[in-house]
């Protein structure tokens, strides 16, 4: 470039010469080597950027380096919403398959063409997977794997099922729709339903070891009791023998562990001598508690993980009004309405409002409900300005308040100037019993209360992971019982009289004529469609007379076994099984109930338990001791970088004490140092206004996911392990 500028100003001093030839050898010319290496140098910076933007969200996927942009695309929102939406769509096509829910039943071919909808962008998702992953990598991947399979089996069944209903209608089975809800864990999507999922594959060595000795010394309980009663020639009440079959013994005090047939199990050996008692006392002991607390132990103790913790620039947290209006917001007036707003005061003069209009409910006076529909609503205009829309919807009691008070605004404004007489009277009290459950949020604000009520929001996250787990394990066993006991029984009436033309009493089978199931009015607990399976396993799960209920429902098809009438069963007042479970089916239904009880009962359950025990323990903890940090912030507090600390300058007089060493005394922190606690609702949202420079935040709602909650459970112990802190230096 030297020489072009030579050159250029010799012909500029040449006269006469009105073209100027530049010699075009000596420039560099831009090669195609520049233009890759340009493009390589935006991929690493978008790879760079890629990764940080995964670890911010928590995605741990492979991806080639050549393919960013195409994983890029593969996590974009929308991308992600049409897998949801076909997975939830996938998921309810049993209210619309047979059997289906009265009055929404569909034919075959609409359903087989929503499925195949789903089945379609299930593949492509899988595709597009496969395309940016390293081959090797995703095939050695479990997930995708049990993807495939499931999409073939899937195929295959409809198939299948298509050629049964066409040849032969009756009877065919879609035995496929039970592996439905394991996509939603096998997608990349459902990483914290796999984490669940390992911790509790990873908890059920020690569970099953602990079971089989459970079994065993239940089969020897089983095998006393049947030698001590056998040959006493003792009866139930309803003259069924007493302790005279090995495996009855053995079901017989599986349910006497759960309690649900206690005490009536023990009465006839009770009545013949009162020390017979001890027999059954012991086995409560041993086998309830002793080893179901073992089997909650060691799930308690196997349930462990940990996370890092984000963090987030203060600029990201300014308020609308503070971003656009600054000079406004940071006003005198202004401020005054922030201290006003931020002030404990503020707090309990609003729950005053919200104890007077729960009692001005109670009574009726509807006069007053334009006061104090106005003055909410003016306290949540208040917040709205001075915590910013962000801010205030980050809150649950804030979008509570939100939906309540506007939506109970709108619906009297609109019962007001409606000239018609309408009948909105349901929803406005709707509303109103909406209003009366703000008296929860003033619990909230009580020192006493606040413990129980941070733990259940602490939990909520895991709470919900959980819940998918549960509904996953609650729709298998739902669509099993709906192949298997659908039509079975059915719910008419009660108290009729049977006709052989009219096949529809005693829950529709003659079988149950007279049965306790019959007579308590049981018939609408039954597998006829996907709801009532629903509610019938949440009834084995909470009820405690589950086994009883089992026994009564649990009914499979009766050509598939004999039925042999010399065989009776127990039929126990409310606990028990019934004789219309003997009627219509074969003791082998107890496998299906049973299977439902170890998979939800026993582990998931126990697992639940576990987690909500630990978290209580971290939360009363916490309350005793002062606002507990993690090694990350202790540092960046040091470093005065995080927000509402003092940073101290070189102008800053610091404290002399070797214990304060690097910190402003008290007096020259002012209004920035730490907030304590006052018990306010709004002193989780910090005053971010006045600060200058860079800050850290420690996200409040990173807290709440389950694992974080885990960190905090185990950080010490992690530490201790390992032998190390983590520190800024590790990170930067």
């Amino acid at each position: 470039m030297t020489d072009l500028r030579r050159k250029m100003e010799e012909n500029s001093v040449t006269s006469g010469q009105s073209v100027m030839d530049i010699p075009l050898d000596d420039v560099n010319p831009v090669t195609f080597d520049a233009l890759d290496h340009s493009k390589r140098q935006e991929d690493d910076f978008l790879v760079a950027a890629t990764l940080i933007n995964d670890a911010k969200y928590a995605r741990n996927m492979n991806f080639r380096k050549s393919c960013v942009r195409s994983y890029i695309f593969y996590s974009r929102w929308h991308q992600r919403g049409l897998l949801y939406l076909a997975l939830v769509l996938n998921l309810s096509l049993c209210i619309f398959e047979k059997p289906a829910v009265p009055g929404f039943e569909l034919p075959f071919w609409a359903t087989s063409l929503l499925e195949l909808f789903c089945l379609v962008i299930f593949l492509i998702r899988i595709i597009h997977t496969a395309y940016f992953d390293e081959m090797e990598k995703f095939w050695r991947d479990t997930k995708h794997i049990v993807l495939i399979v499931i999409l073939v089996l899937t195929i295959v069944d409809m198939f299948i099922y298509s050629m049964w209903i066409t040849f032969a209608p009756i009877g065919a089975v879609r035995w496929s729709r039970a592996f439905r809800p394991f996509l939603i864990v096998n997608f990349p999507e459902g990483r914290q339903m796999r984490q669940a999922f390992r911790n509790i594959r990873r908890a059920l060595p020690e569970v099953f070891n602990i079971f089989i000795l459970f079994t065993l010394t239940l089969c020897l309980f089983s095998l006393l009791a049947l030698k001590l009663y056998a040959h006493r020639h003792l009866h139930f009440p309803d003259g069924t023998p007493y302790f005279t079959n090995y495996i009855e013994s053995i079901w017989q005090l599986y349910v006497l562990v759960t309690t649900a047939n206690n005490p009536d199990v023990m009465m006839p050996a009770y009545d013949f001598s009162n020390w017979e008692a001890l027999f059954f006392i012991i086995v409560l002991l041993v086998l309830l508690y002793i080893f179901m607390s073992i089997v909650l132990a060691a799930i308690y103790n196997s349930y462990r993980d940990n996370l890092k913790l984000p963090l987030t620039e203060v600029k990201d947290r300014m308020s609308f009004m503070e971003t656009h209006c600054p000079t406004i917001y940071n006003s005198y007036i202004s401020k005054v309405i922030k201290v006003a707003v931020r002030h404990r005061f503020f707090r309990w003069f609003f729950d005053a409002l919200i104890f007077i209009n729960a009692w001005i409910i109670g009574f009726d006076i509807d006069e007053a409900d334009w006061f104090f529909l106005s003055i909410f609503m003016f306290e949540i205009l208040l917040k709205l300005y001075v915590f910013g829309v962000k801010k205030f919807f980050r809150l649950f009691w804030n979008i509570f308040d939100f939906f309540v008070i506007v939506g109970a605004l709108c619906f009297t404004i609109y019962d007001f100037i409606e000239s018609e007489e309408q009948n909105n009277s349901y929803i406005l009290d709707l509303f109103l019993v909406m209003r009366v459950l703000r008296l929860f949020k003033t619990f909230a604000n009580i020192k006493r209360f606040r413990l129980v009520i941070m733990t259940i929001v602490n939990i909520a996250p895991s709470m919900s992971t959980y819940g998918m787990i549960m509904l996953i394990f609650y729709y298998t066993f739902a669509i099993i019982g709906m192949e298997v006991f659908h039509g079975l029984i059915r719910f008419h009436s009660y108290n009729e009289t049977y006709t052989e033309q009219n096949n529809i009493s005693f829950c529709g089978n003659i079988k149950l004529k007279h049965s306790d199931f019959y007579n308590e009015h049981y018939c609408s607990n039954n597998f006829n469609h996907i709801f009532k399976s629903l509610v019938v396993l949440v009834e084995l799960t909470v009820d405690e007379n589950e086994i009883y209920f089992v026994f009564k429902a649990g009914i499979l098809f009766p050509f598939l076994f004999h039925y042999d009438s010399s065989i009776t069963v127990l039929s126990l007042h409310k606990v028990l099984l019934t004789s219309g479970f003997v009627l219509v089916t074969n003791k082998f239904a107890r496998l299906y109930f049973l299977a439902f009880h170890i998979c939800c009962v026993v582990i998931i359950l126990n697992i639940f338990i576990a987690f909500v025990i630990e978290a209580f323990i971290l939360e009363y903890t916490l309350s005793k001791q002062r606002k507990r940090e993690t090694d990350i912030e202790v540092i960046i507090k040091e470093l005065g970088y995080k927000t509402g600390v003092y940073q101290p300058s070189k102008k800053t007089k610091l404290s002399k004490s070797p214990d304060k060493e690097g910190f402003a005394d008290k007096e020259e922190q002012g209004a920035a140092s730490d907030n304590t606690d006052t018990g306010s609702d709004t002193n989780s949202i910090e005053d971010v206004s006045l600060q200058k420079g860079f800050r850290f935040h420690l996200k409040k709602h990173g807290r709440k996911s389950m694992r974080i909650i885990l960190q905090q459970m185990f950080e010490e112990e992690i530490n201790e392990s390992t032998g190390r802190k983590l520190t800024l230096d590790s990170v930067m």
